[in-house]
């Protein structure tokens, strides 16, 4: 008789009971990095910093900045930022389906971000995915099309691009992430 192949499946009961910072897709449990790198942390805190400068009109939306995103009982993502809208000031995560996505990327998870969590994000439905690369200084803006795919809408260093959906327009300046 040989080895059974066990994988624990788990759910979000599970998944708050850990210590570290984890996320779990489709009751598998993925341990994050280590702690961002200061680069990383850097372009992140720029790329929150400007979007809540540009919702600071927005009664209705707000940026976050690595909240979790519970999807289902199975899957709960932590993206670095995200703009979602209608979320009680008490909440613990986040359940609605985010406007704008920012994953910044790092060698330890970038393969999951352009794979795992990329077909998460537009199977859900989020309007924009925006995949930061340190390394090349450069930003993909992912734009959902009426088919439900995303399509590489351009690469950004230091344009402004105008995000729109339902609540909210925003100028976003790109060059603001990389200073």
């Amino acid at each position: 008789m040989g080895a059974v192949d066990y994988q624990p499946h788990y759910s979000y009961k599970d998944y708050l009971q850990w210590e570290g910072d984890w996320e779990l897709i489709n009751g598998t449990a993925f341990a994050m990095a280590p702690a961002p790198s200061v680069e990383h942390q850097d372009i992140s805190g720029n790329i929150l910093a400007e979007m809540k400068k540009k919702l600071k009109q927005c009664e209705n939306c707000k940026v976050l900045m690595e909240v979790d995103y519970k999807i289902d009982e199975h899957t709960t993502l932590r993206p670095d930022v995200l703009v979602a809208s209608k979320i009680p000031a008490n909440a613990n995560y986040i359940d609605n389906i985010p406007k704008i996505i920012f994953e910044v990327l790092s060698p330890s998870t970038k393969l999951k971000d352009r794979t795992v969590k990329f077909q998460i994000y537009q199977n859900q439905g989020v309007r924009y995915l925006v995949l930061v690369d340190p390394k090349s200084g450069l930003a993909e803006l992912y734009t959902l099309s009426s088919k439900g795919v995303y399509l590489l809408s351009d690469e950004l260093k230091e344009e402004n691009v105008t995000f729109e959906f339902d609540e909210c327009s925003i100028d976003f300046d790109f060059g603001a992430i990389w200073e």
